[in-house]
């Protein structure tokens, strides 16, 4: 009995360290609200500066590579209003790598599909805007590709603005895409135009293309396993939110009375003072009281006199 339990005991110990170990199973990222506002794009990201918007991590997780492996990951930040698309980020990357023109180095690429209105059209690709980081400031270029227009579009032309930077774990980027500039390419390849308004939705496929010693690793946030750079291929969904009700004014405090003066005590009297004062001398006889007094007496010797001459004639 002991022995059998031992080679049960074994055998399950055997199978547990056979058996591959777990792997996150990839998800498309899916739908991803979209706030509402705006923020400077001047170059020096961070996430403090990006709290209001929108953010998530691209890495191994929620895309997939068609090329090498997955290497680096990269934060994305978005935030919307009625000048535009804003974007920003920071790419971790160990193996940095400028672009001198275009994308040829290290590059992050954002494929619209603005409204969804590429869904069902036949269109083999929405509209490509890709760019690197660059080391000359003054060499901030997007590159604009599957439009009918297809070219580079500079830093400060028609309203768009487009800032990146080395940093110490790789480099960042700010963004600042007009909806004039995206609506005309998207006017100009479907003949549509997109309102941006809450509710609204746009189709979004972000790919990084990594450039190292052995080689390049590129991959994207793909709907599934199996790359697809077509409109149905974009995993990513952006829904644009509603702009925040204004925060209520707070009330006033209410005004403090005014404060009364303290009241000074009335001095104690001195000890002399609190006995029984003496009463006071008779006032002197005036002039009045004296006539007065005259009367009384002449009325009583009248009195006196005529009770006299009555005893006498009672005799």
């Amino acid at each position: 009995m002991k022995k059998t339990l031992s080679i049960i005991i074994v055998s399950a110990l055997i199978a547990l360290m056979c058996a591959p170990f777990a792997v996150t199973a990839f998800q498309a990222v899916g739908n991803v609200n979209l706030n509402y506002g705006s923020v400077a794009v001047d170059g020096n990201f961070s996430a403090d500066k990006w709290a209001a918007a929108s953010a998530f991590t691209v890495d191994e997780s929620n895309s997939v590579a068609w090329a090498g492996d997955i290497t680096a990951t990269f934060t994305v930040f978005g935030l919307w209003d009625e000048a535009g698309l804003y974007l920003g980020g920071e790419v971790n990357d160990s193996t940095f790598m400028y672009s001198d023109s275009g994308y040829s180095g290290d590059s992050v690429q954002f494929s619209l599909g603005l409204g969804q209105f590429f869904q069902g059209t036949g269109e083999s690709r929405c509209i490509f805007y890709s760019f690197g980081c660059y080391e000359d400031p003054s060499e901030q270029i997007l590159v604009r590709q599957e439009s009918e227009n297809n070219g580079d579009v500079a830093d400060g032309e028609d309203g768009f603005i487009l800032k990146t930077k080395k940093s110490a774990n790789g480099w960042t980027y700010e963004m600042l895409m007009p909806w004039s500039m995206l609506n005309f390419d998207l006017n100009e390849k479907l003949g549509k135009t997109f309102a941006p308004e809450p509710g609204g939705k746009i189709d979004v496929l972000i790919c990084y293309l990594d450039h190292n010693d052995d080689g390049l690793g590129a991959w994207g946030t793909f709907t599934s396993e199996e790359p697809d750079w077509g409109p149905e291929g974009h995993g990513l969904v952006y829904v644009l939110q509603a702009k925040p009700a204004p925060e209520p004014e707070p009330e006033p405090e209410p005004e403090a009375a005014p404060e009364q003066p303290e009241e000074t005590p009335a001095p104690a009297p001195a000890p002399e003072a609190l006995a029984d004062p003496a009463p006071a001398p008779a006032a002197p006889a005036t002039g009045d009281s004296l006539a007065v007094m005259l009367i009384i007496s002449v009325l009583a010797a009248v009195c006196l006199s005529l009770s006299k001459k009555k005893k006498a004639v009672e005799r």
